[in-house]
Order: structure tokens, then sequence, then C-alpha cells
């Protein structure tokens, strides 16, 4: 009996030396938060977030782990005037450059990626001192990354990273960023290379931007080759992950309130323990490097180019992608205003999911602006007939309850309700609809090349302003200069 005890001590030594240990460090829809944001909870008052407090964070916890590898499931980019500023030529290539001085091992890319133009895109993987995995993108019969996947070799211990994007990218962002994209389904992307990173690996991480509710119907379609899935796009915050088909699933929630950390050890090609935690990037007093630095000179241009008080908000902006807002109201009687006198618009329409952040009352700043409303949609005018209007009204209503997507908000028309979901007495400007009539609307770019999304008619006539919506709305602000609804 004792020897039968020793032998099992003996095999269970032998088993967890052959174990190896890896911390894998991971964030993900960081959106260029260059610095803390506070929040509130429970009465008290708290800051997160921040590179120069994820540097700190992540020396700490990469000395008291010296095998680790530090990742991101994409959507880096669009929150903050920080990933529009224009490093080496690329807009948004600063918070790459951050990126490579915090020392990320690989990186898969989210739609915000593609908020600007491809060579921007582009210029990010050109950037990077850190591969850009993705499987799932291709430009012909190639990969449009260099790195569908990536293998990583520390000490005896062989780790295998692939990446992915969500498969409805077009309708996300401008199809114009995305031409000459083929997107494959994540199953057939993972079984084009699992075979080959398999054999080099004996951890598998994916790396993924297609959200939790997908990463976890993927897992149960792949099966022990893979390990672990990194994921983003739903900002979930996972204090422990979902365990699906044996596969690690997680997410640290967004903005760099958290940073990941995964503590496996390894063994016969397969993940023998776990621990896992989410670190809160809290706000502390740290010692200045090279990355805070750089950090803070381009804090200092962007607030001395986009400080300037634009006006004075009277109520308070609170961004909803599926109910109308005083923010989504105002942005469209503001276009409507403007292009009712410029152009004889009718009506405005504007999406609802295009307000990132919200305002308080008080000064508005050219840098809130551009963070409220981040993309560089270019205002368009179109044409389209009285009949077309009901089907939009009753679509977006649909919207309301099934939020597939954002929803639309225009101006000025209104419409009444009956039997709970029917339309009747549509009006534009107080001015009962015309089915036989042409009526000349305004939005901007996205809005028109998602037509199917929010107007459930083709727009006819469509001119390109070559005006960035976000500049409208801040010269109309410094025209008014008290703004609310």
């Amino acid at each position: 009996m004792k020897k039968s005890i020793l032998l099992i001590i003996l095999l269970l030594c032998v088993y967890l030396l052959a174990a190896v240990p890896l911390r894998i460090l991971f964030t993900n829809d960081t959106h260029s938060y260059y610095m803390p944001k506070t929040y509130k909870s429970d009465g008290q008052t708290f800051s997160l977030g921040g590179y120069a407090n994820l540097e700190r964070i992540l020396d700490e916890e990469r000395a008291a782990f010296p095998r680790n590898l530090t990742f991101d499931s994409g959507d880096q980019h669009t929150g903050t005037a920080f990933s529009n500023y224009v490093y080496e030529g690329v807009k948004g290539g600063a918070v790459v450059e951050v990126m490579n001085q915090l020392g990320y091992s690989a990186a898969t890319l989210g739609n915000h990626e593609f908020d600007q133009t491809m060579n921007d895109v582009k210029g990010y993987m050109r950037i990077a001192k850190f591969p850009y995995v993705n499987s799932n993108l291709m430009v012909g019969k190639k990969y449009f990354s260099p790195y569908p996947y990536k293998i990583f070799q520390l000490d005896s211990l062989r780790v295998g990273v692939i990446g992915l994007i969500l498969t409805d990218l077009n309708e996300k962002v401008s199809i114009t960023n995305t031409k000459g994209l083929k997107i494959l389904p994540y199953k057939e992307a993972v079984d084009k290379v699992i075979d080959e990173v398999d054999r080099q690996s004996d951890l598998v991480v994916l790396l993924t931007h297609i959200g939790v509710e997908d990463d976890s119907l993927l897992a149960t379609q792949l099966d022990s080759r893979v390990d672990v899935i990194l994921g983003g796009h739903t900002h979930a915050i996972l204090q422990q992950p979902m365990v699906v088909n044996g596969i690690l699933i997680t997410e640290t929630g967004a903005q760099l309130i958290y940073l990941g950390e995964l503590d496996v050890d390894v063994q016969n090609d397969r993940i023998a323990s776990w621990k896992h935690k989410l670190i809160p990037v809290e706000d502390k007093v740290n010692a200045p490097t090279v990355l805070s630095s750089f950090v803070g000179s381009i804090a200092d241009e962007i607030e001395k180019e986009q400080g300037e008080v634009l006006g004075t908000l009277t109520v308070p902006w609170i961004p909803d992608k599926y109910k109308e807002t005083a923010a989504s109201r105002w942005q469209a009687k503001a276009l409507y205003d403007d292009y009712h006198i410029k152009s004889g618009a009718d009506f405005s329409i504007i999406n609802c999911g295009g307000i990132r952040t919200s305002l308080q009352p008080g000064p508005i700043t050219k840098k809130q602006m551009q963070e409220m409303v981040p993309f560089g949609n270019i205002i368009q005018t179109f044409t389209c007939r009285g009949k077309d209007i009901p089907h939009m009204i009753q679509m977006n209503l649909q919207m309301m309850k099934t939020q597939d997507h954002d929803i639309a908000q225009w101006y000025p028309i209104t419409y009444d309700i009956v039997d709970s979901s029917r339309v009747t007495n549509i009006r534009i400007n107080s001015i009962p609809l015309d089915p036989k009539k042409t009526y000349h609307g305004v939005s901007h770019d996205y809005v028109l090349t998602h037509y199917d999304k929010y107007l459930d008619f083709t727009p006819k006539h469509i001119k390109d302003t070559k005006i960035i919506f976000v500049n409208q709305l801040i010269d109309y602000i410094r025209k008014n200069k008290v703004v609310g609804e």
C-alpha cells in the first residue's frame, strides 16, 4: 500500500514537472482610451484605464511571470481623438506605436480598425512590430494579413495564435473601406490552418473579434486542437472564462477598464491547469517612461488643436443605439437645418449607433464632438418617393424591438401609431406625406451605403458634398452657441 502511494506521488511530481507554465495577458476593445476615464459606482468615484497605467501593470505582471505573451483582440481604434492622430502618415498610427511600446506579442483586427481607409489599415500592419494575425480576411486567394497565424517559441513551449474578424464586417463599416475583401466563415478559416498550426504548437489560441455568442458557437464546432479563445467585440466582462467544448473563452470588457490574465500549465499538448483574473487598470502616479512621454506629447497637441470651446450644452446627451435620444434628435435637426437651406432637403436621417460618447450640460469642445462622432462619414444628399418613407419608418420601429442593429433618427418626420404597430398620418415638416411626390433627403455615406439596414428603399440621385458630418456639427454649434435638443 505504501509503495502504491509513493508511486502515485512520484508520478504526480513527474506530471507537474513536465507541465510548462505560461502567463497570457490580454486586452480587447481598448478604443484608443489613452487617458484614464472617471467612473461612479455605489457613491464612489474612481478612475480606470489609460496607456500609462496599462504599462505599469504589464511590467509588474511580466516581472512576476517571465514566460508570458500579450495579446489584443481588436478594436484598438475609434473612441478618442488619439485614434484620429496621424502618425507616420497613418491616421490612427499612434495607437499602434503605443502597442509597440507596450510590448504586445500579437493582435487581431476589429471592425473599428476599418473605420479608416484601407491604406490606413495596411499602415497599422506596417507600423506594428508585432503581427496582426487574421485567417478569414482574403484578397482573392491571398490572406489580407501576412500572418493568418503566428507561432511563438518560448523555451520548450510553442504557442500557436490564429486571428478572426466578424463575418458581417461590411455591415459595421463603410463598404468603401473594405472593397475587395472576402470574409471566410469562422470554422472554414480555422480549418484551413489548424493542422499546420497544431503540428507546430503545444497550445493553440484564437484571437477573435466576433463576439462572445459567436465565440461560444464556434467552440462547439472545434476540437481539442484549440485550447483558448480570447474574444472581443461584445465588450463582455467575464470575471471567469466560459468553458465550451473544453475550450476556455474570455473577454475583458472595453476601454482598458481591465487587463486580462490567464495563467496556464501546458502538458502533452493540452492545458493541465489554469487560473484567470481581470486586473483593474487603476489610475496611479506612474514613473516617467518613453511611452508616457510619447502619449503626453500627442495629448498636448490634441488639446491645443481641439480644446476650442464651441458653445454650451443645455441638456445631457446620452446616446442609445436602440432609441431616440436628445443627442440623436439634435444631430438630425442640425443636419436638416443646414441642408434645408443649402440644398432644399425635406428631411434628414442619421444612425444612432454613430453617437459614441455621452456629454453632460456645460461647455462643449471640438475634442468632445470629435469623440462623440469619431467617424469620418461624408454628408450626402439623395432623393426618394413619398411611398418609400412608410417602409423606412416601419422597419425602424421593428429594429427598436429586435435590436438586430442600431436604429435611425430623422427630422422633421412625424407620424402616429395605431394598433401598437401600424404607422399612419405621416407628416414631413407638419405637411401630410404625398406618396407620389419626390422628396429630397440628406444623410451621410454610412447610412446610404447601408440603406437596407436604415431605409428599406434604394436612395436615388446620391450626391457627395465632401463635407465630413462631424465638422458640420461643429460649425453648427459655433454658429448657434447654445444647443440642446
